[in-house]
This record gives structure tokens, C-alpha cells and sequence, in this order.
């Protein structure tokens, strides 16, 4: 009997930090593969997480995060992003321009991430 309510004691003590970011406008839009992308526009960074100076997102409270990149390509023929978790491309989108229309695209990923592990999008 003592089980149930050291449970929802304990649940009911328990704190979970809320940790996001928004941010867009790339400092460059000619990267070469392999470089990384800093936003330099950030609408909201709760918990801090985001550097505007380097665009790595380092994690300060372990747990599961989502991470959604959205782009499109323009005059270029073609554009390619991943998102990076501790220096491995852990999800890849590429684009090709069709037609001489602008392409949009988005890729997402769901990372188990630790304490201080980085998590970055860097041109492919």
C-alpha cells in the first residue's frame, strides 16, 4: 500500500524543465558540405540551450528531443541538410530544383539525447 503513494508523492514532487528553440535566418547561404549552419534569429531559446555563435544546441537536461529543419531551394539546383548528434549525421535530407520552381522540404528526428551531448544541422 505504501508503493502507490511514495509514487505519486514523488510524481507530484518531480519537476520537468521545459527546453525549446526557434530560431531561422542563416548567418550564410553559401555553405560547402560539411559546414555548419548558424541561425541567426532566435524567436525563443527556453532553457538556452541554442548558440547564435556556433548553431549547436547542447542538451542540459538528458531526455528525448525533437528537432525539425525546413528549407527550400532556391536559385541553387540543389540543396542538402542534415541533422548532426554527436558529430554523426543522424538524418539527411537532399533537394533538387525542378522545373525552375522553388522546392521546399523539412526533415525531422527524434534523438535519446545525454547531458551536454550537441546536436547541430550541417550542409550535405
Amino acid at each position: 500500500m505504501n508503493v502507490p503513494f511514495l509514487c505519486w508523492f514523488l510524481s507530484d514532487q518531480l519537476t520537468i524543465p521545459f527546453i525549446y528553440f526557434h530560431a531561422n535566418s542563416p548567418a550564410d547561404y553559401s555553405l560547402d558540405s560539411g559546414q555548419d549552419v548558424i541561425f541567426t534569429n532566435v524567436r525563443v531559446n527556453e532553457g538556452q540551450g541554442y548558440d547564435t555563435k556556433t548553431g549547436i544546441f547542447t542538451v542540459s537536461v538528458p531526455g528525448l528531443y525533437v528537432f525539425t529543419v525546413q528549407y527550400y531551394v532556391g536559385s541553387s539546383t540543389s540543396a542538402g541538410l542534415a541533422i548532426a548528434h554527436r558529430g554523426i549525421q543522424i538524418q539527411a535530407n537532399f533537394m533538387q530544383l525542378a522545373s525552375g520552381n522553388y522546392v521546399t522540404s523539412s526533415t525531422q528526428v527524434f534523438v535519446r539525447a545525454a547531458m551536454s551531448d550537441q546536436i547541430w544541422v550541417e550542409i550535405i
